[in-house]
């Protein structure tokens, strides 16, 4: 090689910064390569990311259970001092006070709806208050049921019932024990003038629950009932 030709050489090394491009042994941008993935790591790869997404799932699908309970209990306990406040501020509802219904509640006013001829339908407080009957058989768990105490027996009688809503907005959500239990059913009643909690018409328990739960689930909320303090606490 010339002395020119080495100079030329230099000359262009030192634009190239530094690569001598017409040097075979020079490594080149042009001929590098990426390492690609096997397949052996890309099957572990997905593995883990398998795992991973089925963990985030389960804690997931565990706290929207929780949740759903969570809201179910407060939904429960709105329910009950819905049925407390109405006793304390000595709500009136329609009453037969005549007619073949007779002690009946008359939810339109009609006179009517107690006898076509001699019914009279009048609003007053029922004599036992307001309350709220639960119950833990299949049919009946997933409702509960305000009504008047129109007889005083602190339980829900036939034509006592004002509504029956759910216990909650998710339909799996179910009333699955009570406590004290007459037969798989609570009825808490607060009895004017001061709302006095009877629970299943009976005076002698200071206090009662409701457990809900969901099918196939561990974890359970608690909607509490204290009758000395008349306090009303959910989980």
């Amino acid at each position: 090689m010339s002395y020119l030709e080495r100079q030329r050489d230099k000359e262009t090394e030192r634009r190239s910064g530094g690569l001598n491009l017409h040097h075979p042994s020079t490594p080149s941008v042009r001929h590098s390569r990426c390492r690609a993935f096997t397949i052996v790591e890309m099957i572990v790869t997905m593995g883990i990311f398998s795992v991973v997404t089925a963990f985030v799932t389960a804690n997931f699908r565990g706290g929207s259970r929780s949740d759903e309970l969570r809201i179910a209990s407060q939904f429960v306990a709105g329910e009950i001092r819905r049925a407390q406040t109405m006793t304390i501020s000595g709500r009136s509802t329609n009453i037969c006070v005549a007619g073949v219904k007779k002690g009946m509640h008359c939810p339109s006013g009609n006179n009517n709806q107690c006898g076509h001829d001699d019914g009279l339908c009048l609003r007053s407080l029922p004599p036992g208050g307001y309350g709220v009957q639960f119950s833990t058989d299949e049919q009946g768990s997933h409702t509960m049921q305000l009504f008047a105490d129109i007889d005083g027996n602190g339980l829900l009688g036939g034509g006592e019932e004002i509504r029956t809503v759910s216990v909650s907005p998710d339909v799996y959500v179910r009333t699955d024990e009570v406590a004290p239990n007459d037969n798989g059913k609570l009825s808490i009643v607060f009895r004017p003038p001061n709302a006095s909690p009877w629970f299943n018409g009976q005076t002698d328990e200071v206090s009662a629950y409701v457990r809900l739960a969901l099918p196939n689930a561990d974890n359970q909320k608690y909607v509490r009932i204290n009758a000395i303090s008349g306090q009303i606490s959910a989980d």
